[in-house]
C-alpha cells in the first residue's frame, strides 16, 4: 500500500481515467474536480513518485468525467473535457503553460452527441476517442507524437458499425519488454508475414 499526493475528493470518484505511459514509467489521471495527476512509477517496486498535480481550465462547460491518454513516446499527454481536447508537453518547464487546444466539439450527432471522453493508444500508434454517448464514431488522434497541430486530431476519424455508449477498446501492451529495453509500443505495420502454403 501506498499514500502519494493529493489524492481525489469524493465527489470526483469514477470521473477519471487513469492511465500508463507506453513504457510503463509513468501514470496519469485527470479529473474536473483536482485537474492533472502525474506520477513516476518504478517497474521493480511497484511504487509511483514524483507526484505533481496541474489544473485544467476549462473553456466551455465543467465536464462531469475526463479522459486521457499518452502519446506512444510519453513526451505529451492528451486529455478531454467532453467539449475540447487539449495536448500538454510533459518535457516542457511549464506543463500547464505548454498546453495547446486541437478542438472543440463540432456538435455532430449520430444518433446522439460525438463529444469526447476516454482515450486509448491503439496498436497501430495512435491515439482513439470515444464519445461517452451512444454514436457511430470515435476521433482519431492520427500522429500523437508530434506537437501541438501537427499531431493530426481528426473528429470522427473512425466510424463505427453500430452505436457504442461508454466504452473503449482496451489494447494491453503486448510489446512492454524488460526495463532496460522497453521495446516498441505499437507499429504502424501491424501484421507484415507471409502466410503458409497450405497446399
Amino acid at each position: 500500500f501506498q499514500t502519494i499526493g493529493n489524492g481525489f475528493i469524493p465527489v470526483s470518484e469514477g470521473s477519471a481515467q487513469i492511465v500508463f505511459s507506453a513504457d510503463g514509467t509513468q501514470l496519469a489521471t485527470c479529473n474536473p474536480q483536482t485537474g492533472i495527476h502525474l506520477l513516476d512509477f518504478d517497474r521493480s517496486t511497484g511504487l509511483l513518485s514524483n507526484y505533481r498535480q496541474y489544473p485544467v481550465e476549462f473553456l466551455s462547460i465543467v465536464p462531469d468525467v475526463m479522459g486521457c491518454a499518452f502519446s506512444p513516446n510519453g513526451r505529451f499527454l492528451y486529455v478531454t473535457t467532453v467539449k475540447e481536447i487539449f495536448q500538454y508537453d510533459l518535457q516542457s518547464e511549464d506543463v500547464p503553460g505548454s498546453r495547446v487546444l486541437l478542438d472543440v466539439w463540432e456538435e455532430f450527432y449520430d444518433p446522439l452527441p460525438t463529444t469526447f471522453l476516454l482515450c486509448q493508444l491503439g496498436p497501430d500508434c495512435k491515439i482513439y476517442v470515444q464519445t461517452g454517448q451512444q454514436a457511430r464514431w470515435m476521433h482519431v488522434i492520427h500522429n500523437p507524437n508530434l506537437l501541438g497541430l501537427d499531431c493530426s486530431f481528426q473528429q470522427r476519424g473512425f466510424q463505427l458499425a453500430t452505436p457504442n455508449r461508454g466504452s473503449v477498446s482496451f489494447f494491453p501492451n503486448y510489446r512492454l519488454g524488460p526495463i532496460e529495453s522497453p521495446g516498441e509500443p505499437c507499429t504502424v505495420v501491424l501484421n507484415s508475414y507471409d502466410m503458409p502454403d497450405v497446399s
